[in-house]
């Protein structure tokens, strides 16, 4: 499925997108969750978990522009897709500046749109961590829902915010078979960096306050700190 905000103020134009963006569901054979919102303040007012797949921006907004919403986005470390819309193709460079994968230039048609849709589709496919768990069942989770990872005798519990799953394997097997944003941090635990709030030298604080925090072992404390300071120097210029 995939999850759309659009920030709208033409209520006629949005319907026009709300209809295109399922024309090609339709016929794509996708679910869609797709919310509407006229400005910018209001879907910060509202939005506040971040958890869309794409938002699609047009840049002339009464109140925030399309680029101060998108400089938001980037500077929250929100990691979702930007989709510019607008008449004006002289704003597509600046755009680009906050990695938007696309720009499109009104009217927008199913035509214009459906390559970007697809191009999330198999991004998404391909963020998924396939596995059989304890039970016999195959199980697809997108990585960024795993938390940590905890390895018990021969077999590892991958901790979400919902669920808790067993898969018969090695911790040494499974952090091979993970993105680099997953990192050893203790002997018995692997961390998830995009849901990491703050690294300290004895503990990880996960942005999911109800999770107790993640225990970061003395030998690999370092490398943790190094590794996260890194990967949280990427959303600096957003800041």
């Amino acid at each position: 499925m995939l999850k759309i905000s659009i920030i709208e103020d033409n209520e006629n134009e949005a319907q026009e997108l709300v209809d295109v963006l399922n024309e090609w569901a339709d016929a794509a054979f996708e679910k869609t969750d797709i919310a509407v919102f006229p400005s910018g303040e209001e879907y910060f007012e509202k939005m506040t978990d971040g958890t869309e797949d794409l938002i699609i921006l047009d840049i002339k907004l009464d109140g925030m522009s399309g680029m101060e919403i998108a400089n938001r986005l980037r500077s929250e470390r929100r990691r979702c897709h930007i989709l510019f819309l607008t008449a004006y193709s002289e704003f597509a460079l600046e755009g680009y500046q906050y990695h938007a994968i696309n720009y499109i230039v009104k009217p927008i048609t199913v035509e214009k749109i459906s390559k970007t849709l697809y191009e999330i589709v198999d991004e998404q496919r391909s963020h998924m961590y396939t596995f059989t768990d304890n039970s016999g069942s195959i199980i697809q989770l997108p990585f960024d829902d795993i938390l940590y990872i905890i390895s018990e005798k021969h077999s590892v519990k991958l901790h979400t915010r919902t669920n808790i799953f067993t898969e018969n394997i090695s911790i040494s097997e499974i952090i091979g078979r993970l993105p680099k944003t997953f990192i050893r941090v203790h002997r018995s635990y692997i961390a998830n960096m995009v849901n990491v709030e703050r690294v300290s030298r004895t503990e990880l604080v996960l942005t999911d306050q109800s999770a107790k925090p993640v225990p970061v072992g003395r030998s690999y404390a370092p490398d943790v700190q190094k590794r996260f300071a890194e990967y949280a120097a990427r959303f600096e210029r957003w800041g």
